[in-house]
């Protein structure tokens, strides 16, 4: 049932209020058997240009208490209106919507092209899937709540009453699924430099460690929910945090990282209290936590073991000197063969004397991976030398063909008879 009170700037608001009320008594919609009395107002700040539904609710539970309760849900003005909000932030939107539509369907070519075994047998596949299914649902939140706030009027009248709790509920909607997937967005940075040795390091250290670690969590379980039974049994009636089962948890939870009250424990059981807390602090705290600890790190050194040792510096150093730009400069030579033979020496000793120049600049780069890259040049270097002798012994038959195919005398020897007429004249 839904009574809309009076809300008009006039002093006698309060006075029809409490008329109102004592209405609904009177006809028995408020007496000892109502469960939850709600209160709903909207307010609206210009300056901050903020809208807030504020509800509050009073709550009678079956031993005769009232619990109170209240909840002010801010929104902005722009979150439902388009035309209230900025150029920029609605551009920014729809660019990631664009973006999110471009991946989802490159994961579709991709799926398509590697065949249903191939394509998910990635775990970041999955992972992936996740990532869009809930970029889509935080969209579908975001212009729902547009959709729902097209036939409001904001500011509204004094004397009307504005419901923009559906809206505003989608809002938050939207704010919670997109601050859940912002961490998994961001988590794919692990993905995309997998191949990096120590950006992988963590996913490969998890998954050294998964199955110990599964075995050690059902250990843990069993521990914690007898320990939940414990003190939810002998403080469940004095102490609000081990009133039900599930604030035990959330409480033996901080407990283990070191918030506790031990004063009102010792208070309420002097005698159990001091022995459950000393016995929960040194089986938890001390055993089982360093176990994890030791389970990870076995992990991380069976990791470290197998994958190459590469820091930072030194992944960047090697990527640096494998982009390295060497200048080869290939002079033309008009001497025999004595002479060719000098000038392949010369084009050999120049390119690797403009390449030491410019090795010289990189320090960090050890001897083994300099002779390395010696060795690779010297190949690419001959190969070079051995296409341009092919390259000018095609030149000479080409010139003697044309000669003997029009019986005249090469112009070229007329103008430089001294000269071989070679391809890098």
């Amino acid at each position: 049932f839904v009574e809309p009170l009076p809300s008009a700037r006039s002093n006698m608001t309060l006075t029809k209020v409490k008329t109102r009320l004592d209405d609904l008594k009177a006809g028995l919609w408020v007496d000892e058997q109502t469960r939850v009395l709600f209160t709903e107002f909207t307010v609206y700040n210009i300056q901050t240009d903020l809208v807030a539904t504020v509800t509050l609710s009073l709550e009678m539970n079956a031993a005769g208490g009232i619990a109170p309760f209240i909840k002010v849900l801010p929104i902005k003005i722009g979150h439902l209106f388009p035309s209230e909000g900025s150029i920029t932030s609605m551009a920014a939107e729809g660019l990631i919507l664009l973006m999110v539509l471009a991946y989802t369907l490159q994961a579709l070519w991709d799926w398509r092209k590697l065949g249903w075994k191939g394509y998910w047998a990635n775990g970041w596949h999955y992972f992936d899937w996740v990532n869009f299914f809930l970029f889509y649902v935080a969209f579908s939140f975001r212009y729902s709540a547009m959709i729902n706030a097209a036939e409001l009027t904001i500011p509204p009248p004094d004397t009307t009453f504005v419901y923009i709790s559906g809206a505003g509920n989608s809002v938050e909607m939207w704010k919670n699924v997109m601050a859940a997937n912002s961490f998994m967005t961001w988590f794919k940075i692990f993905k995309y430099f997998s191949h990096i040795p120590f950006m992988a390091r963590l996913i490969n250290v998890l998954a050294a460690a998964s199955e110990d670690a599964f075995a050690f969590l059902i250990c843990l379980g069993v521990v914690l929910f007898g320990f939940i039974l414990t003190f939810y049994l002998t403080y469940g009636s004095y102490i609000y945090e081990f009133s039900t089962l599930t604030q035990t948890t959330f409480t033996l939870f901080r407990l283990m990282l070191g918030d506790w009250d031990f004063a009102s424990m010792q208070k309420y059981n002097s005698v159990l209290g001091p022995v459950y807390f000393v016995l929960f602090t040194c089986l938890t705290m001390f055993m089982l936590l360093n176990m994890f600890v030791a389970i990870i790190m076995e992990g991380y050194d069976k990791v470290t073991s197998e994958e190459e040792k590469v820091s930072v510096i030194q992944f960047v150093t090697k990527k640096l000197a494998s982009v390295l730009p060497v200048e080869i400069e290939v002079h033309p030579t008009n001497q025999g063969s004595d002479n060719q033979n000098q000038g392949d020496k010369d084009f050999h000793s120049n390119a690797f004397g403009r390449m030491e120049s410019q090795g010289a600049n990189v320090q960090t780069i050890d001897n083994a991976k300099m002779d390395k890259i010696g060795e690779d040049m010297e190949l690419v270097l001959a190969a070079l030398v051995d296409f341009r002798k092919d390259l000018r012994s095609m030149a000479k038959r080409v010139s003697a063909l044309s000669d003997t195919g029009t019986g005249a005398e090469n112009p070229r020897k007329k103008l430089a008879p001294d000269r071989d007429p070679g391809f890098f004249e």
